[in-house]
């Protein structure tokens, strides 16, 4: 196959998992976005729309885990249409309940199947891709995912300007529908044009070691500690940001909404940003997370001396933790699991890793509003501190240790 026809395909294969990806973050994330407002106008209770933002984590962690495995045997465009469509319609119909016990089942039940993609497309990716390729177009998927972060918080100023929670969740539920046919149909015509093969890697005869020899010590160890202590940071702290704003510093839900669409955008630049400087690293991803999670240190100690003063640079600090986090996200997907290619189990260790993250981001979601409760928003910004000096430890416990790049 020539150059032409690879870069072709592959950019065919990015736009329909970037689209995707887009699509998922747009209706994962609305529950957060609109949550000021649904507090605000007391349709459920802050304690009650916490367990349902930790239900849709952990479903979605467990989700990972279980559709990342699945993904090694059933095609992508079977699992992700179906990842896309029925959270779609259960987001379009969340408004309507009036259960909050229904309301964590749904949101438990979206996160399972929103979990459909991440694995699949990445093992689409990997086996479809030269390494190279791959890293850049799921560098373009992390951005993607944060595009559609910024369209949640968009949905919500709107429903906030208008004084109405059922718009964000009904645009958000019919775009996922909509962009479910979208890449359904297109993977369908790829695959008859020969863009697209799917369960083409075959175990490389030097993948085959011992499986305990390369996934149980050490370095595999640490760096699971890694991306469960980042996604504590990107996703349950993400989770809180508007609501942090608003209530830390008394706004309105829709100021606070206004604020929040700065966030999406920071983390994009956040990924190139880091990708940029791990290209200068020779794409020592284990180095750039332990500087990653050192600066978000230092951004978090800042926000925790601000407490309620200072509000532009409490809230700037905040957001470039999240773009550093954002970055260690994109380190472990884009470089460090490509390592695992030719294992020919890259959808599942994808959704191991994924699994992970939000596992600890659903514990710690959990924690949150405990932690809120008993001694403020002060108190929880020290723990978001703790978390993140306790990841700069890790990663550099895995630069000595970890030799997951010898199986390239």
């Amino acid at each position: 196959m020539n150059t032409a026809i690879k870069s072709k395909n592959a950019v065919w294969i990015g736009a329909i998992c970037c689209l995707a990806y887009a699509g998922c973050y747009t209706g994962r994330n609305i529950l957060s976005a609109v949550m000021p407002q649904l507090t605000e106008l007391e349709i459920f209770s802050e304690s009650a729309l916490g367990t349902m933002g930790s239900a849709l984590l952990l479903c979605y962690g467990i989700g990972q885990l279980i559709n990342g495995f699945l993904g090694n045997i059933i095609d992508a465009k079977f699992m992700v249409p179906l990842g896309l469509a029925v959270p779609g319609i259960m987001i379009i119909i969340f408004p309507f309940c009036s259960s909050h016990i229904l309301g964590i089942i749904g949101w438990g039940a979206c996160g399972f199947f929103c979990s459909m993609l991440w694995g699949p497309m990445s093992k689409v990716i990997g086996e479809n891709t030269e390494r190279k390729t791959g890293r850049i177009l799921i560098t373009l998927m992390t951005a993607a995912s944060v595009i559609g972060t910024l369209i949640t918080y968009l949905l919500a100023l709107l429903g906030s300007s208008v004084s109405n929670y059922v718009i964000p969740f009904t645009i958000s539920g019919g775009l996922l529908i909509i962009i479910a046919v979208i890449y359904y149909v297109l993977s369908i015509r790829m695959e008859k044009n020969g863009m697209l093969k799917s369960n083409i890697v075959q175990r490389h005869q030097k993948s085959e070691y011992d499986l305990k020899k390369l996934f149980i010590n050490v370095g595999f160890f640490s760096m699971i500690m890694v991306t469960l202590l980042y996604g504590i940071i990107r996703n349950a702290v993400s989770f809180w940001i508007p609501t942090f704003i608003s209530q830390n510093f008394s706004v309105s839900s829709q100021a606070a909404a206004a604020i929040s669409t700065i966030l999406p955008l920071t983390n994009i630049l956040g990924t190139f940003v880091t990708m940029y400087f791990a290209r200068i690293a020779k794409y020592r991803e284990k180095l750039m997370c332990m500087l990653l999670f050192a600066f978000s240190s230092i951004m978090f100690i800042v926000v925790y001396l601000c407490k309620t003063n200072f509000a532009p640079l409490s809230i700037s600090s905040l957001f470039l933790a999240s773009a550093a986090m954002t970055g260690a996200c994109n380190m472990i997907f884009s470089i460090y699991v490509l390592h695992f290619t030719d294992t020919g189990l890259l959808s599942g260790i994808t959704g191991f890793f994924d699994f992970t993250s939000y596992i600890s981001a659903s514990g710690a979601s959990l924690l949150f509003p405990v932690i809120l409760k008993s001694s403020g928003w002060n108190a929880v910004s020290a723990t978001w501190t703790a978390v993140t000096v306790l990841g700069t430890g890790f990663s550099l416990l895995a630069m000595k240790t970890d030799k997951a790049h010898m199986l390239d």
